[in-house]
């Protein structure tokens, strides 16, 4: 499910060529997503009716006396999971990126960007479900997921010059990972995202 909890922290090294620039750094990106699961078995039982009401009828000299009764059902045997925790996975990303300037002026550029990524699982904090009776959850554990991955995105922003060596930019982007995360999992399960970065731009 969609999560907002997610970040990304990074440093790129910029090499700027007439409109073009080239870029390589490193990201530190995280996702977690709130894990709820309840599940509740019962078997066997039996039916116990309780009275919880009377009331009567008087005919003539007659009185009559009924009974409101309730029936409930008590299992002899009720198992329950529930789970409710934050699933945690950290990649550490090596990124390469294309930057392209198509509007600028004295005060701000507008430009097109194109990034290609490989990652490192780093962190890992969570639940998986067995497919068992009774679906028992086990942690994470390094088996459980593919050793690397690889990534693309695209994003366009706005960079301001704010000094002779400082500019400040703003960039709307989407990142995907081109392979499911964990190994043997019956969905293919892909991390996605669509994110606003912001950050600084200094000049050597």
């Amino acid at each position: 499910s969609m999560s907002f909890r997610n970040y990304a922290l990074g440093s790129d090294l910029n090499y700027t060529k007439s409109k073009w620039t080239f870029s390589a750094g490193l990201q530190l990106s995280g996702f977690s997503n709130r894990f709820k699961y309840n599940y509740i078995q019962s078997t066997g039982g039996y039916y116990q009716t309780d009275t919880i009401s009377w009331y009567y009828n008087i005919i003539e000299e007659d009185t009559t006396w009924i009974a409101v009764t309730d029936s409930s059902y008590l299992p002899l045997d009720k198992q329950e999971v529930y789970y409710n925790q934050l699933n945690r996975l950290g990649f550490l990303d090596l990124q390469a990126g294309l930057t392209y300037s198509y509007f600028a002026n004295e005060s701000f550029r507008l430009y097109l960007k194109a990034a290609f990524s490989y990652s490192f699982l780093v962190y890992r904090d969570g639940i998986l479900l067995q497919d068992k009776p009774g679906f028992p959850g086990i942690e994470y554990s390094e088996t459980d997921f593919v050793k690397g991955l690889y990534s693309y995105q695209f994003g366009t922003g706005i960079s301001y010059i704010a000094g002779n060596s400082i500019d400040l930019f703003a960039e709307l982007s989407y990142k995907s990972y081109s392979s499911k995360l964990i190994n043997d999992y019956p969905i293919d399960k892909r991390y996605f995202g669509i994110g606003l970065k912001v950050g600084l731009i200094f000049y050597f």
